[in-house]
């Protein structure tokens, strides 16, 4: 009886101690398990931190090269117009330089006129050939008088025009009245001017005066300066009006488009009064040229 009860006496501490092992295997399992499921946690975290900062720098990086590419845009039409004013500078100051040398040539001639007609005034005193004096007096206000008679019959006299607008020096006025254009001419190219006027950028000769002047303003889509010369047609009026109030009636009788480096039609010669009026088209990729003469 008594080896029977250590038997199960035994079995009973055997059976014990492997619920105890059993226990503590349990308990291992589940703390690791939970362990697993904690780093499981915490990895899947840093990921998705990781996602965010890389969504986050790309959308930094993709903000960055919109800036810059709008920067890069803001320069490079800076540049054009930079470029643009340039090219219209030079082309003033080539004008400049031609109007110059024309005076100059001009003064000569009348100096060498004038030493002539010295001269022979000195020798008819000599001679005493009162007569020829008396004629040749006769013919000189024979020509005056036709020469006025003619300025009467193609010019008309207004008002007077202001020689400055804005603080730039003007030579005129220019109308356009199928399009509603009344603005002041400045007397050469200005950048700053062009937004509310029209420039002389060139002549051979003088506003209202046998030659061409080429007058240029700008196209702002908008229906002000010369945005509306495209509706003008052959036939169609212009007015310029010089400071001493001589206005002048011009004819269209050519449009055409071309480039912005065509100075071909500046330097043509005529023995009546004509304009060329330039504007860039609505796109800016070509030039509207309008010439007119007097009528």
């Amino acid at each position: 009886m008594l080896k029977i009860s250590k038997k199960v006496a035994t079995m009973i501490v055997f059976g014990l101690l492997v619920c105890d092992t059993l226990f503590i295997v349990l308990r291992l399992g589940f703390f690791t398990n939970d362990k697993l499921k904690k780093d499981t946690i915490e990895k899947s975290a840093v990921i998705n931190m990781n996602e965010e900062k890389v969504k986050e720098n790309a959308e930094k990086l993709l903000e960055t090269n919109l800036e810059e590419l709008v920067r890069q845009k803001k320069e490079n039409e800076a540049s054009s117009l930079q470029k643009r004013k340039q090219e219209l500078e030079k082309i003033a100051s080539k004008s400049s330089i031609r109007e110059e040398s024309n005076a100059t040539k001009e003064v000569t001639v009348r100096k060498t006129t004038t030493k002539a007609k010295t001269s022979s005034s000195t020798t008819t005193k000599k001679k005493n050939t009162n007569t020829k004096k008396a004629t040749t007096s006769t013919k000189k206000t024979s020509t005056s008088a036709k020469k006025t008679t003619t300025k009467k019959k193609t010019t008309t006299s207004t008002s007077k025009v202001s020689s400055s607008y804005k603080g730039y020096e003007t030579i005129g006025r220019i109308e356009i009245p199928k399009t509603g254009v009344n603005i002041p001419i400045l007397k050469k190219v200005y950048a700053s001017g062009m937004e509310f006027a029209s420039c002389l950028l060139y002549t051979n000769g003088a506003l209202n005066k046998s030659g061409n002047s080429v007058i240029i303003g700008h196209n702002y889509n908008n229906g002000k300066l010369f945005s509306n010369n495209k509706k003008l047609k052959v036939g169609d009026k212009i007015y310029i009006t010089t400071l001493d109030g001589t206005k002048v009636t011009y004819t269209i009788y050519k449009k055409f488009t071309t480039t912005d480096d065509d100075a071909s039609f500046f330097k043509r010669k005529t023995d009546t009064p004509e304009i060329s009026i330039s504007t860039c088209s609505d796109d800016e990729t070509h030039r509207i040229v309008i010439l007119a003469r007097k009528q």
